[in-house]
């Protein structure tokens, strides 16, 4: 759409596909940043400074900062309550308790393959899954970074020991694919869709190829375990793409408009969030088609 010049309003970019620099260099986006101190005070009050000067080109603003992911699911689990249901059990409150329903699920599973736990050999978030505590992060998979400052060796500290025996506990119970320094991201994707699985260090997307195999499952059978005990947790506000706006765009105003409208209450937030497909400001239609979104005047 971009190199045929088609007119539209507003698109998506995500930075770990093609840069917002790459798409400046090119001279393929319109200048926003009039048009952000006339339309865009609330965006500017909801997004941090930060965020939005990460949106810029030598000093020009070229995008509208995305919010990526709520990261304060992040370190959770996603856990199949159908299978608690089916098994009798109770939601699991602690670690322990989640090893014996796993266990129980495990002995009365009767699915094609074993639900085991899913993940390849390298997976980031195997260290806070793993471990009871939540108020630090790794980088590098070496760097330990707790919550009052403190910077380890990730390798020498008390949460990587404990990261390490729980996860032995698990490989031992027949709980974690003995063939996991080989299993494929492909295969793990299998898995997921499958819905040959009792509880992951994350979350699913769309359920609609689970439901392919189980006909009668629910996304309501999934559900967020949580074993914090209501502790803190870190939680980084996570922008890492953005919306920007196409120079062949003939109402640049209207995308900063939009998105202004979005961010001037919860209720315009969770609404767009909802695939909104109309709003009757400004007397025009919004239609969002493949990430890009289009003003009909």
């Amino acid at each position: 759409m971009l190199s045929t010049g088609e007119k539209f309003d507003a698109f998506h970019v995500m930075n770990d596909q093609v840069t917002l620099t790459s798409y400046a260099s090119r001279g393929a986006l319109a200048d926003i940043t009039d048009e952000m101190a006339e339309y865009g005070q609330n965006i500017v009050a909801n997004v941090p400074e930060l965020a939005m000067n990460n949106c810029q080109v030598d000093g020009k603003q070229y995008g509208i900062p995305a919010f990526w992911v709520e990261t304060a699911l992040n370190e959770q689990a996603t856990i199949r309550k159908d299978l608690l249901d089916q098994c009798g059990l109770d939601m699991p409150t602690t670690f322990e308790e989640l090893t014996n329903a796993f266990i129980t699920v495990m002995e009365n599973w009767e699915g094609n393959q074993r639900p085991y736990f899913p993940s390849v050999a390298v997976n980031e978030r195997l260290p806070y899954f793993f471990s009871s505590s939540d108020d630090f992060c790794v980088y590098n998979s070496v760097v330990y970074v707790n919550q009052d400052g403190t910077i380890a060796n990730y390798y020498e500290t008390d949460a990587f020991k404990e990261a390490v025996q729980n996860g032995k506990t698990w490989y031992e119970a027949g709980l974690i694919n003995p063939d996991i320094l080989t299993y494929t991201q492909d295969q793990l994707t299998n898995q997921l869709n499958l819905g040959e699985w009792f509880v992951l260090n994350g979350t699913v997307g769309n359920v609609s190829s689970i439901q392919e195999n189980i006909p009668d499952f629910e996304p309501t059978d999934i559900v967020w375990l949580d074993l914090t005990d209501g502790a803190q947790q870190i939680r980084p506000y996570a922008v890492k793409n953005l919306q920007a706006v196409p120079l062949a765009s003939e109402h640049p105003e209207a995308a900063v408009k939009f998105f202004n409208w979005a961010y001037a209450s919860q209720e315009n937030y969770d609404l767009f969030m909802n695939c909104l497909l109309w709003v009757p400001q400004w007397g025009c239609r919004c239609v969002f088609v493949l990430n890009r979104l289009k003003f009909c005047w």
